[in-house]
């Protein structure tokens, strides 16, 4: 075996962990990013619904007999400032 194919498969032999490591960084990285995503669109999500579900109870809230509707917390806040 010639000296310069020997030093050539000297180099690939040390460079193989290094490109294998970079690999599997760049794989955990991406499905840690995929997770974190999911979760936050998860977060949202609920977030959303509960916030329609508190406007859909204020909009759904019963009349009191004189006719009186509850106010939304917008026009209270606005009522006390």
């Amino acid at each position: 075996m010639s000296q310069s194919r020997f030093l050539t498969r000297l180099i690939w032999l040390c460079l193989l962990p290094i490109v294998l490591l970079t690999f599997y960084l760049a794989v955990t990285h991406v499905q840690t990013n995929r997770v974190q995503r999911h979760n936050e669109a998860q977060d949202l999500t609920r977030d959303l619904a509960s916030v329609l579900d508190v406007d859909l109870d204020t909009a759904q809230a019963p009349t009191d007999p004189h006719g009186f509707k509850p106010m939304a917390p917008q026009q209270l806040q606005n009522r006390l400032y």
